[in-house]
């Protein structure tokens, strides 16, 4: 009796140890697991930044190919999935792509303006697709997002609307008119909007003298030529002789 309690007490101890041994085992792999799970999350948090960076590289390179590449690296739940949305459709209108003239991309755009309002990302891609939708002259599409646009950090698109309203027959407002008058090299549009109204004697001779001596004060040479031509070209000819002579002093 005494042998036999003393078997049954030996076989409970070792079922019990060696019943103890798997589940030991079996908590310490689901710990590990549990760790291995941090690790490969972190891993794919630093790739998909890592990702993002060379997509930004991408971007201002103009390469698509290599952009698509790198933001196929980022997550949908990515914090800044948004702006590789944004930064793709801002490089399909890039003016080096073979498409930019064209409306390729405007409905995909068009999309993604109205999907997120009244964010900055949203009201980014507009600037950069009013920019394009002026130099294609697509007034409709552009007088249409125009007054959505919250930004007005940049002054072309306001040019562009003065080519609008003088495209309908309109008279360009006179902040747009205050613009042309600033003391600096004009952009693209708006040296567009000032050759335009001259053209089109819609400004007196007195405001291009104007917009000659801001430009001679500010020393901008494009500026300088560009108001010189307008007024004369005889004079735009003296203006680049003084130009010049005065170079040549400073030596």
């Amino acid at each position: 009796m005494r042998r036999l309690s003393r078997f049954v007490i030996v076989g409970a101890l070792a079922g019990a140890l060696g019943f103890a041994a798997p589940a030991l085992a079996q908590g310490a792999g689901k710990a590990q697991c549990k760790h291995c799970g941090k690790q490969k999350a972190a891993a794919t948090a630093q790739d998909a930044d890592e990702a993002i960076l060379l997509a930004r590289q991408a971007l201002a390179a103009g390469d698509l190919e290599r952009f698509d590449a790198a933001a196929a690296l980022v997550g949908s739940d990515h914090p800044l999935r948004l702006y590789i949305d944004y930064w793709r459709l801002r490089l399909r209108i890039a003016d080096n792509r073979p498409e930019h003239l064209s409306a390729a991309a405007d409905a995909d755009i068009e999309r993604f303006l109205e999907r997120h309002p009244g964010l900055l990302v949203t009201d980014l891609l507009r600037r950069d697709w009013l920019l394009n939708l002026g130099k294609r002259q697509q007034w409709t599409l552009f007088d249409r997002q125009y007054p959505q646009w919250v930004l007005r950090d940049e002054p072309q698109p306001a040019c562009y609307a003065g080519l609008s309203r003088l495209a309908r027959g309109e008279a360009v407002p006179a902040e747009t008119r205050e613009l042309l008058m600033q003391p600096r090299d004009l952009p693209e549009a708006c040296n567009l909007l000032l050759e335009t109204m001259a053209s089109r004697e819609q400004l007196k001779p007195a405001q291009l003298w104007q917009r000659l001596t801001l430009s001679l004060e500010a020393n901008a040479p494009p500026a300088i030529r560009s108001a010189a031509q307008l007024l004369n070209p005889a004079l735009e000819r003296r203006v680049q002789q003084l130009r010049c002579a005065a170079d040549r002093r400073r030596r």
